[in-house]
């Protein structure tokens, strides 16, 4: 048999190094890092607290979103770590972990995202249960004759669908766009096969395909998003510096429609848009 007569050998070598104190050290920094997550969510809820709004569903959405910034950007910091130090060195003198993924990553990746999405599905109930109220300052044509009085057109309810009808049609407007940036991470990470900066490689010119180390894969996933995002955050800042900015214009609409905007999100917590008009009247007809 060809097979047994030629057989295929396959040969393999990993490095590793000693982590001992590396680990020491990253134990320290992630105590630490636990202590300024309790210091920032503790924050949070004295602001709370001084304002008195503090409902089960807001404390629990800053105290979970707090976990899911502060380790994000935890294991972002280690994850930068090691492609740092070990994708542009020189001279190879750091080495990975031979665990891949490490579970100590994986329970951060877990936390972080279980508590980032019971943070967005308690911001979005709190968006169901927000009290909007829009305030219309018009008032009815004076006149000191009764039959004068009847012939005159009533206030019209038609400015404040207008108001409402543009308030909804604000709630869709984005400073990204998800498509955009899903199809940009798609052509930088596939199409430009940059996803291979996160193989075990220690060099970052080298592109062959390989197995991804996940901590790698994770912080250059992380960095080409945030490119894609930053890009388009500043092109719409310009838009909104030299263009029109939709809240703005949401405002100068309520002034000309003489109608305020008055929004609780807490039990003693909101925002008001002032929208009364300068003019007597704004209910006018079209001629």
């Amino acid at each position: 048999d060809s097979e047994m007569r030629y057989p295929e050998v396959e040969f393999k070598s990993i490095y590793t190094m000693e982590l001992v104190e590396w680990w020491r050290v990253m134990m320290g920094l992630f105590i630490m890092w636990i202590i300024l997550t309790v210091i920032y969510a503790g924050l949070k809820l004295s602001v709370r607290s001084q304002s008195q709004s503090m409902t089960w569903n807001g404390v629990s959405a800053d105290v979970l979103g707090s976990i899911a910034d502060w380790f994000f950007w935890g294991m972002f910091i280690v994850s930068g770590y090691w492609f740092c130090f070990f994708k542009l060195q020189s001279e190879v003198e750091s080495l990975l972990p031979l665990e891949n993924p490490h579970p100590d990553f994986l329970v951060f990746v877990i936390v972080a995202g279980w508590c980032k999405i019971m943070h967005v599905a308690l911001l979005l109930y709190g968006q169901c249960i927000t009290d909007i109220f829009f305030i219309d300052f018009e008032k009815e044509p004076i006149t000191d004759s009764k039959e004068e009085e009847d012939t005159l057109p009533k206030v019209s309810v038609w400015r404040n669908i207008l108001i409402a009808n543009e308030w909804c049609e604000m709630q869709t407007e984005r400073h990204t766009d998800i498509d955009f940036t899903l199809m940009f991470l798609l052509f930088f990470l596939k199409g430009l096969n940059l996803i291979n900066l996160a193989t075990s490689q220690p060099v970052e010119q080298d592109l062959s395909d390989d197995v991804p180390n996940v901590v790698l894969r994770f912080f250059v996933i992380c960095v080409f998003y945030f490119i894609v995002v930053l890009a388009q955050a500043l092109y719409k800042g310009v838009m909104y510096h030299f263009g029109s900015d939709p809240l703005g214009t949401f405002a100068d609409l309520c002034n000309l429609s003489n109608i305020s905007v008055f929004i609780l999100d807490e039990m003693l917590h909101g925002y008001y848009i002032h929208g009364c008009s300068v003019h007597p009247y704004t209910d006018v007809n079209m001629l």
